[in-house]
């Protein structure tokens, strides 16, 4: 009950802090920007973060950007691109009060929800095995000239109207003579695969800053907490940029959910509609 109080006594403290520091860290940035005439949209490209949360950085306000340990990434990235020393500017930023005392609460209960939530997770992983290693099976267990005759057959039953299309499949192959129709078949897969949405399903298991963009429109930004889930679609494009990439587990239109990167990097996926099967992610390096 202590530790409580002294917590809820503290917090209100090192938010004071934190809006202090980034005044002051605020103040030097935008003066050094200027000194060396570099605009915030020049910035904001050199760096990768939008302008306004460069503004917010320079006008010290502390509502307007994410969680302090990502606000410090972002302090130190802004630094860099002014040729100043960004890790200990960032450090001058207060990310947790000090000797803040250690709530047992704190380590238990989100054990018990991580033993769940992993739970939840191997049972969609092996559904996703399940279903690959199925599929792949069935591709692979029939040849290519064995394959034609099955689609053959199916074709010769849907005109004929009669049962026994395998049979007649057989017979219609053995007069055509046709050797390999690989090349269609591969065609109507691909053409079938073309221009379909970008579905992109998203697990946090530790709390992240966020953003996602929407076929050229940011669709959303902001903090995820641990435990959500949240699934996009685009029709377009796709871009989606974790802060905590090591914290967020990331599906590829219901696919198998992989972890987006490293507990603490900043990265960014991006998918398109008219390449499904491509995939660019970048790490957004300091």
């Amino acid at each position: 009950m202590k530790n409580k109080l002294l917590n809820s006594s503290e917090e209100p403290h090192c938010q004071q802090e934190q809006a202090d520091k980034l005044a002051e860290i605020g103040l030097k940035l935008r003066q050094t920007r200027e000194a060396q005439s570099i605009s915030l949209e020049k910035l904001a490209v050199t760096t990768m973060i939008r302008s306004h949360i460069l503004e917010a950085i320079e006008e010290g306000k502390l509502e307007q950007l994410p969680e302090a340990i990502y606000t410090q990434r972002l302090i130190e990235r802004y630094a860099n691109a002014l040729n100043l020393d960004g890790k200990q500017l960032a450090n001058l930023f207060p990310t947790k009060s000090r000797g803040e005392p250690l709530n047992k609460e704190k380590v238990y209960f989100p054990v018990r929800k991580l033993k769940a939530h992993h739970l939840y997770l191997v049972y969609i992983f092996l559904v996703i095995v399940s279903i690959h290693i199925l599929s792949k099976a069935s591709l692979t267990s029939d040849s290519p000239d064995k394959q034609l005759s099955n689609s053959q057959a199916i074709a010769t039953s849907a005109e004929s109207g009669k049962e026994g299309g395998t049979n007649s499949s057989k017979n219609s192959l053995e007069k055509s003579g046709q050797s390999s129709p690989s090349k269609s078949v591969e065609t109507t897969y691909q053409s079938q695969n073309q221009n379909q949405p970008v579905t992109v399903s998203v697990i946090v298991e530790e709390d992240s800053w966020v953003q996602v963009e929407i076929d050229g429109k940011i669709e959303f930004e902001g903090t995820l907490e641990r435990g959500t889930q949240k699934t996009w679609q685009a029709q377009e494009k796709l871009v989606f940029l974790a802060g905590n990439a090591g914290g967020v587990l990331v599906a590829f239109n219901n696919g198998q959910a992989k972890q987006l990167g490293e507990p603490g990097a900043v990265e960014q996926l991006v998918w398109n509609a008219d390449n499904p099967g491509y995939q660019a992610k970048e790490e957004v390096k300091n």
